[in-house]
């Protein structure tokens, strides 16, 4: 089982904005970002929308868009 599929079944209830963040696809990058060390939010984006790291989210876990 993967760490998204895990999360799928959290319900939200609100959009932002007119956009829809997944909370687990969300969650997954915390936890990925956390197991690389990374200790706060701000660090696990930057992290996160490096390239290397977007390929990587989208080969494996199937997230096609980091959340901002």
């Amino acid at each position: 089982m993967k760490i998204v599929e895990y999360f799928i079944d959290i319900a939200t209830t609100k959009k932002h904005n007119g956009y829809f963040c997944n909370v687990g696809e969300a969650l997954t990058i915390v936890i990925l970002g956390s197991f690389c060390g990374l200790k706060n939010i701000d660090q696990i984006h930057q992290w996160a929308v490096s390239e290397r790291v977007r390929v990587f989210l989208s080969s494996y876990f199937g997230i096609d868009h980091v959340p901002c």
